[in-house]
C-alpha cells in the first residue's frame, strides 16, 4: 500500500481509540493507556491525576460541579521519584489529612523540601515538568483534595476583570507550595462537604466556586509587565483575543467553547482551502498536512504511541 495510505489507515485508527477514550469508560481506559504512556510535557488538569500515581476516592459528578472540579485522593504513601507533567490549568491540592515530608524541583535542579499536613496547600499554574517525592510521617490516612479551577471558565476570568480591570488580560496566578491559608482553608472544607453529600447543591458549589476565584484573584495574582512569559499558567487569558474573534465569525465557536467548559481537550485550525475532505488526497496545499497535525495532537495528550 502506498506510504500515504499506510499514514492513514493508522491515524484513522488512532482517530477512533481517541473517540473511545473519550467515550462512557473514559475513566477506566484513560488509567489504562496513560499507565503505558512516557510522561508528556504538559496535559490537562483531568489527565494529571493517573500520573500522581494516587487512588481516586470520590470525583465531583453531576450539574453542579460546572465551574469547579474536585477530587478527593488518597496518595501513596511513599514514593521513589515520581516525574510529572505541567498542568495547562490553575489547580490547588489541599491536605486533608496526614503528615509528609514532600520534595520538588525542575530538571536536574535541587530538592526544594517542604513539611506538609493538614491545611497545606500547594497552588500549580503551569510551568514546566517536575519531579517530585513524598513519605508520609504519621500513621493516619494521608489524604488530599485537588480542587481545578478551569481558567477557560468565565468565572476566574470575570474574577481577575473585577480586581484587576484593564490589566486583566496580563495576570497570572503565582506558584506556591506547602502554604497556610485559613480563608481558603474554610471554603475547601465547604467544598469537601459537597463532595461527600449525596447529591451536591449546585447553589451552594457555584457559591464556593465564586468564593474561591475571587479569593485567587485578590491574594494570589499578580501582573505580569512582560506577557510573553515562559509559563503556560494561564493560557484562557492569552488567546482570549483568538476566541473571541472565533466566536463572532464561526458557528462552531459553540461547540469548541462547550467542549473547553467541559474540561476537554481541543485544538482548533483553520485553513484558507481544501474542499470537502481535505487531507484525505493530497492537494499541495497547507491544508494536507493536518493528520499530521492531528497525530501529534493525540501523541502529545497521550491518546496514541508512536
Amino acid at each position: 500500500m502506498h506510504r500515504y495510505g499506510l499514514a492513514r489507515q493508522r491515524t484513522l485508527r488512532a482517530i477512533q481509540n481517541a473517540l473511545w477514550v473519550n467515550g462512557p469508560f473514559a475513566k477506566t481506559i484513560c488509567f489504562t493507556v496513560q499507565s503505558q504512556m512516557a510522561i508528556p510535557d504538559k496535559t490537562s488538569a483531568e489527565a494529571y491525576l493517573p500520573y500522581t500515581k494516587a487512588k481516586c476516592l470520590r470525583p465531583s459528578r453531576g450539574k453542579a460541579w460546572r465551574d469547579l472540579r474536585a477530587w478527593i485522593t488518597q496518595p501513596l504513601r511513599e514514593t521513589d521519584t515520581l516525574p510529572l507533567p505541567a498542568v495547562s490549568e490553575p489547580y490547588l491540592a489541599w491536605t486533608y489529612s496526614g503528615e509528609a515530608e514532600f520534595q520538588e524541583r525542575e530538571g536536574n535542579g535541587p530538592w526544594i523540601t517542604h513539611r506538609i499536613k493538614k491545611g497545606s496547600f500547594f497552588l500549580t499554574t503551569g510551568g514546566r515538568p517536575y519531579d517530585c517525592r513524598w513519605k508520609a510521617l504519621t500513621p493516619e490516612p494521608f489524604l488530599s483534595m485537588m480542587t481545578f479551577v478551569v481558567v477557560e471558565l468565565p468565572l476566574l476570568k470575570r474574577a481577575m476583570e473585577e480586581v484587576f480591570g484593564a490589566n486583566a488580560a496580563k495576570v497570572r496566578l503565582c506558584d506556591l507550595s506547602a502554604f497556610t491559608d485559613p480563608d481558603l482553608n474554610w471554603s475547601m472544607e465547604r467544598v469537601w462537604d459537597e463532595l461527600m453529600a449525596r447529591r451536591a447543591s449546585v447553589l451552594r458549589v457555584q457559591g464556593l466556586a465564586q468564593l474561591i476565584a475571587t479569593h485567587l484573584a485578590r491574594n494570589y495574582a499578580e501582573i505580569q509587565q512582560d506577557t510573553q512569559i515562559g509559563s503556560p499558567s494561564l493560557p484562557g487569558f492569552k488567546l482570549k483575543q483568538v476566541t473571541d474573534w472565533i466566536e463572532g465569525h464561526l458557528a462552531s465557536a459553540g461547540t469548541i467553547r462547550h467542549m473547553e467548559c467541559g474540561g476537554m481537550p481541543v485544538e482548533l485550525h483553520l485553513y484558507e482551502k481544501g474542499g470537502h475532505g481535505f487531507g484525505i488526497r493530497r492537494q499541495q496545499l497547507p491544508s494536507d498536512q493536518w493528520i499530521a497535525a492531528f497525530e501529534a495532537w493525540l501523541f502529545w495528550h497521550g491518546f496514541i504511541r508512536r
